[in-house]
């Protein structure tokens, strides 16, 4: 994972009817799919797909490295080899990214479509007022003087918006640090620095940790990740074992 990381330049995330979906874009090879497990195959045009339990996973012309649930990773292909228009959204977004690329590094952004998305926002109370007005929102990780620097942007087309997605996010803040205090300390330590404001119709988040505290954060991942391998590979013995075995049963008689 801190390999592929490392190679890469742009990630995106997108969620709909069909489940979540990833897309990475920098330099990849198969390798980068060892995290899919099954040895299921099937193509699509020229790629070749690998499937886990519940996820797939192909790399296109090794720039492109698409993860994503059930079958929502056909759409992207598509979307790649240009057989599908680009949705309404793509241009402004892209527009988006371009004002504020200065983050460099890893960037990730999300637009905020009708439909579904907007009215899963619409349904939570503390985000239901800006929905109508919110367009997008990017978050980049880049290198700091002093470790690493997070930068967040929702922009909105209202500063009555920007104030909703400040004061649900305030709110946030303060029940995320009181929770993971108890359960993971560096993080909630990271959680209550978050520098929360607004600017103009923009609302922003900004997090300067220096390298012990990133190192902190690494860890205390690090550390969960093997656990969980650790847990899953239990089960998997026990699931090894558990099987029935079959036994004879008593000798019967033929019939005279």
């Amino acid at each position: 994972m801190i390999e592929t990381a490392a190679r890469t330049e742009v990630l995106a995330f997108g969620a709909g009817n069909s489940g979540m979906v990833a897309v990475l874009q920098g330099s990849y090879t198969p390798a980068d799919l060892a995290f899919v497990t099954s040895e299921e195959r099937t193509t699509r045009r020229q790629h070749l797909i690998r499937h886990g339990r519940r996820s797939m996973g192909t790399v296109v012309d090794g720039r492109y490295l698409v993860f994503a649930e059930h079958s929502s990773v056909d759409g992207v292909l598509d979307r790649l080899d240009g057989l599908e228009d680009p949705a309404p959204q793509t241009v402004p977004l892209q527009n988006a990214i371009a004002a504020v690329d200065g983050y460099q590094t890893y960037f990730t952004a999300v637009g905020v479509p009708l439909g579904e998305l907007r009215e899963e926002l619409g349904r939570e109370r503390g985000f239901r007022d800006m929905v109508a007005d919110a367009r997008w929102a990017a978050m980049s990780i880049a290198p700091s003087s002093a470790g690493l620097e997070v930068r967040g942007r929702v922009h909105t087309v209202t500063e009555a918006a920007a104030r909703v997605v400040l004061d649900a996010s305030q709110d946030l803040q303060q029940q995320a640090t009181y929770e993971l205090m108890r359960e993971a300390p560096p993080i909630a330590v990271g959680v209550r620095a978050l520098v929360l404001a607004t600017e103009g119709t923009d609302a922003t988040l900004r997090w300067t940790g220096t390298d012990p505290e990133v190192r902190d954060i690494i860890e205390f991942f690090r550390s969960e990740f093997e656990n969980d391998a650790a847990r899953r590979q239990q089960y998997e013995d026990v699931d090894a074992y558990a099987e029935p075995v079959p036994t004879p049963g008593p000798a019967v008689a033929p019939a005279p």
